[in-house]
């Protein structure tokens, strides 16, 4: 009668190679992981930023994008990553009215509102009726700071003519 079954150098050399493939795969995954959370807080502080614009032009009123971790006012902090919030801003009214809110990210993201020279910045982005933002551009970082810092960051602009752009860095720097 014959056995079947594997021998124990098969099943060693078997358990090796898939040890091999999965030393492999695994960090790739994870990065792949980290890029598209980092994109997807990008791509909805750039969607934020056109909803702003655009509303700001359709009410002929200034539209704020502020930090705001309660949904309804807006934070005196530049913690982006705790949430933000459109407000449009109608002259003699109070309080402002919310036009979009956006929740806090999590897994150690962090977002960074920077000036076009690189200072961080406590204020908000106030797009006026024009759409135009007279020589003023700010700019977001958007990267994971813990557990570790991640090598892929995504940089959101927001140029002088009120149009947001996205784009990836691999700096490594999350501050």
């Amino acid at each position: 009668m014959r056995q079947r079954g594997f021998t124990l150098p098969e099943l060693m050399i078997t358990v090796l190679i898939l040890g091999v493939l999965l030393g492999l795969g695994v960090p790739t995954f994870l990065d792949a992981t980290l890029s598209s959370r980092l994109g997807a807080v990008a791509n909805n502080l750039v969607v934020s930023a056109y909803l702003a614009r655009s509303e700001a032009i359709k009410r002929n009123v200034t539209v704020r994008l502020c930090p705001s971790p309660n949904g309804t006012s807006c934070a005196a902090q530049s913690a982006f990553e705790g949430g933000w919030i459109g407000l449009a801003d109608y002259p003699g009214t109070t309080p402002d009215v919310v036009i979009q809110k956006q929740s806090a990210v999590s897994g150690g993201i962090r977002i960074f509102h920077k000036d076009n020279a690189g200072t961080a910045v406590t204020a908000s982005i106030d797009m006026p009726p024009s759409g135009i933002r007279a020589g003023i551009t700010d700019v977001f970082l958007v990267c994971r700071q813990t557990p570790s810092v991640g090598r892929f960051e995504r940089v959101v602009t927001v140029s002088h003519t009120g149009r947001p752009t996205a784009s990836r860095t691999q700096n490594g720097v999350c501050s």
